[in-house]
């Protein structure tokens, strides 16, 4: 690493220098080197042998004094090089800052439907602190230890989470539940709908995959931990782990753990 560290700045030096005395790129140094011996090969063509070596003379002097400033300039360029690259830096990660987005989760929160007497909503909210606008955010049910014992859950993980008021009339794509969250904007995302049918079971819409034709059944003695997570084109994910058991008649949603990661 420390390695790597000074090589970089050997090179920064280097190329600081070259750009200084005009000699950043091939063309350029050729060049000046065509046209020194191009002067040369003229005086010795069109002059006296007396001015030839004069002017081969004050051409190497003028070398020499070049290569000395040259190199002076290089190791004045090895000392203020760190100070350059960290600037440079700070200014690329505070410009990287200004596209990024930091989202933030809040919840589960219960939501009762007063047209529906049985059912619970436990919904999630992701929060957008910016700076920047978060684009294309999602959120997916990624896998459970313990997880349903209903036949029917086929662990087709990812499940698409949606956010509320969305229609879920599409579970073949989960890339069409992208949705973009402005700075200090929020989104609602429903974990899941639980509720209690006449027979005394509870039932469960976590597969969101069943087109609302494939409910999924929680018994009593069930606790299931299910992980999520948040992502976005431009954030960091986050992680998230909920307990989805029945208590006090219900079905009942606990946050367990969250964890953010680095992009």
């Amino acid at each position: 690493m420390i390695r790597d560290y000074y090589r970089r700045v050997y090179q920064r030096a280097w190329q600081d220098t070259l750009h200084a005395a005009g000699l950043d790129s091939w063309h350029r140094a050729i060049w000046k080197i065509l046209v020194a011996i191009l002067v040369i090969g003229l005086f010795g063509y069109f002059g006296s042998p007396r001015d030839f070596q004069s002017a081969l003379e004050r051409m190497l002097v003028t070398a020499v004094a070049f290569a000395v400033v040259f190199l002076l300039f290089y190791l004045f360029n090895i000392f203020r090089s760190p100070a350059i690259m960290h600037d440079e830096a700070q200014n690329r990660i505070r410009q990287l800052e200004q596209t990024q987005a930091t989202l933030t989760l809040c919840g589960p929160h219960l939501h009762s439907d007063s047209r529906f007497r049985n059912k619970k909503h436990w919904r999630m909210n992701v929060y957008n602190v910016g700076p920047a606008a978060a684009r294309n955010v999602q959120m997916k049910l990624r896998c459970g230890a313990p997880e349903p014992k209903d036949s029917n859950w086929t662990r087709d993980y990812p499940y698409p989470v949606y956010p509320v008021g969305t229609i879920k009339n599409d579970p073949g794509h989960i890339s069409s539940i992208g949705r973009q969250i402005n700075m200090n904007d929020d989104e609602k995302y429903e974990i899941i709908c639980g509720w209690k049918a006449e027979s005394g079971q509870f039932f469960t819409d976590i597969n969101t995959k069943g087109g609302g034709h494939n409910n999924i059944q929680i018994n009593s003695d069930e606790r299931w931990k299910l992980s999520y997570e948040v992502t976005a084109e431009n954030a960091s994910p986050i992680r998230f782990v909920l307990e989805i058991f029945i208590d006090d008649d219900k079905v009942t949603v606990a946050s367990q753990t969250v964890r953010v990661s680095s992009i």
